[in-house]
């Protein structure tokens, strides 16, 4: 019988219907002490013996995952999950999930329960008058003034609406806008210093980085006597920062739900006279409570009963090392990154190479041009020592997918390596120094078979847009390759184009290699074109169900990437349905297809 830990305050405390759904599947239910957060110490008792954990706000350690050698899947009854070990969970190939939008409405409501207690004081003209003090203070209207809503997922869009429906002006910022979002007249995509500038109230929604975001610098462009809402997470503060704001008074009200620790601590900050403390309300409500364990427990039944992408991470000593050593287990894939869209992928004894830019041909051929193409990452291995390659394919003529100098040198000391490149391209492959008895072209559509085990069908690319010649044959070319029961999809250098879905979803592909460097009329103007923008990939990726995502394009040319902060926001993606990989070189990805 599979065991499932269960953790949630809300749960332990006063049980809830939907657990009956999954002792109806046949999980044995094991729940932490009621109403208690578990201790580490709990959970390296407990998680060993289970294979899922439906899980609350609790840290969930490097060290606890590393015990849980049986755990397959961690079930958040809400949407935070900086709590949990990310890295450690994705190496150890453990999914993780959450119930998105199960708290938004009752997290945005106390949101605005908040700003009103701010703006008329209401917590502290309570507590004079219970002590029989008439003590007025003179508050002030929210309407026409201007709310900066920083964060715009599930909970800041409806902090949002609600705001404008006082007659309120919003100004929000995302690290990654959604630049088709509007839902309201008055809304708009702004930058942080703006935000800063302009607010009278601003309100946080967004995940903790490395540094709080409200820090010394930000509070010094806030307005003076700025209202601060925090039910984000603590750590997206400085609290010593929001203490002095409040002192100096630059900070009129800082409102908090969230702390590094439950209970917290009364500090100076909490105890100060223009704090207001709720004990992490936000999502405790009857509904919100209903909808997350609901969502929580579906999500891990969903989980057992479909076939899934497993998939490790392990480090490797060498490039040259993975290109000769033997894979044992004939159902799994393993594959290396190579920087840009270069990829290395090992399956059943056969090693195929994808758009592999392993020289510095790129600086000597732009030198002192507008876009330089100066590498930003050495390469992993240099390419006459790339050896033992069976198949390489390069998606479209691009130096940095068909290189010169790396191409060259494969040829050279792979005789038996076949090189598969655009048809239309054929020519000019021989001509960047591939032998053309090692060429087998591909064109759309044309199924091209490796072996038993590997079959590979090209579709097309657009990048932006489709080149074709006069035989109908295609420049830039995307792969799917099925390898045994897993179909993987490079896409090449690609945009969205219309039907790209239907194709993805009619060759049901589990794993998409793409493209996030964007697109924009700068670099197109200079002779640049783009690719998927992150915002894209992801709703690709949802639409035709890929379970897991690994992407690419990026930290090569510094005209032409995407910068930390988009990466960051991607590694905290992983709460989707999809699993999501940002590579990194010398990290070998195992991946296999089971069912439990």
């Amino acid at each position: 019988m599979k065991k499932v830990y269960i953790t949630p305050r809300s749960i332990t405390k006063n049980g809830h219907p939907s657990l009956e759904k999954l002792e109806k599947e046949g999980f044995e239910l094991i729940f932490a002490n009621p109403g208690v957060q578990p201790t580490e110490e709990d959970q390296l008792r407990i998680l060993p013996q289970c294979e899922a954990y439906l899980a609350g706000i609790e840290p969930i350690s490097k060290k606890v995952l590393e015990k849980s050698k049986n755990l397959k899947i961690i079930s958040r009854n809400g949407v935070g999950i900086d709590n949990i070990d990310l890295n450690a969970a994705n190496e150890l190939g453990i999914k993780i999930k959450i119930a998105p939008e199960s708290n938004a409405q009752g997290v945005a409501e106390l949101t605005m329960a908040l700003i009103f207690s701010s703006v008329r004081s209401i917590p502290f003209c309570n507590n004079q008058l219970k002590k029989g003090i008439w003590s007025r203070v003179k508050g002030m209207e929210i309407a026409n003034k201007t709310l900066g809503v920083i964060g715009i997922g599930n909970i800041g869009k409806r902090v949002c609406k609600m705001a404008f429906s006082l007659g309120m002006k919003v100004l929000a910022y995302d690290i990654n806008p959604d630049k088709n979002l509007n839902p309201l007249p008055s809304f708009n995509f702004t930058s942080l210093q703006v935000l800063f500038k302009e607010s009278d109230i601003i309100t946080l929604h967004c995940p903790p980085t490395d540094k709080p975001l409200i820090d010394k610098s930000a509070i010094n462009q806030m307005k003076e006597g700025i209202i601060l809402i925090n039910t984000a997470r603590a750590k997206v503060v400085d609290k010593n920062e929001i203490l002095e704001g409040l002192n100096s008074g630059k900070i009129r009200i800082y409102a908090t739900d969230v702390y590094d620790n439950e209970p917290p601590q009364l500090d100076d900050l909490l105890k100060h006279k223009n704090t207001i403390i709720t004990p992490h309300i936000g999502g405790y409500t009857i509904e919100s409570i209903n909808r997350a364990a609901k969502t929580a427990v579906n999500n891990i039944i969903k989980f057992f009963r479909q076939k899934q992408i497993a998939l490790h991470i392990k480090k490797i000593n060498s490039i040259e090392s993975f290109l000769t050593n033997e894979n044992n287990n004939i159902n799994e894939i393993q594959l290396t990154w190579l920087g840009q869209a270069g990829f290395i992928i090992k399956y059943r004894g056969k090693n195929i190479i994808i758009d592999p830019y392993l020289s510095d041909y790129l600086s000597k051929k732009y030198k002192g041009t507008i876009f330089p193409h100066i590498r930003l990452m050495d390469p992993p291995i240099s390419p006459e020592k790339v050896r033992n390659v069976d198949f390489v394919f390069s998606t479209h003529p691009h130096t940095d997918h068909l290189d010169p100098e790396t191409l060259s040198f494969i040829s050279n000391y792979n005789p038996e390596c076949k090189f598969i490149v655009p048809k239309a391209e054929i020519e000019e492959a021989v001509k960047r120094g591939i032998k053309k008895g090692q060429i087998i072209g591909a064109n759309v559509y044309q199924g091209i078979t490796l072996n038993d085990y590997i079959k590979v069908f090209p579709i097309p690319a657009a990048h932006e847009e489709f080149k074709i010649n006069e035989k109908g044959e295609h420049s830039f070319l995307g792969y799917i390759f099925r390898f045994g029961d897993i179909n993987m999809y490079h896409s090449g250098d690609c945009i969205f184009y219309s039907g790209l879905d239907d194709k993805i979803k009619s060759y049901k592909v589990d794993i998409a290699l793409l493209p996030i460097n964007g697109r924009d009329e700068y670099r197109l103007k200079h002779g640049i074109p783009g690719n998927f923008k992150i915002s894209e990939v992801l709703d690709l990726c949802k639409k035709t169900s890929i379970k897991l995502l690994i992407v690419h394009h990026f930290g090569m040319f510094a005209y032409n990437t995407v910068d930390e902060k988009e990466l960051e926001f991607l590694k905290n993606q992983n709460i989707l349905d999809f699993q999501i990989i940002v590579p990194m070189v010398n990290l070998c990805y195992q991946i296999e297809k089971y069912k439990i």
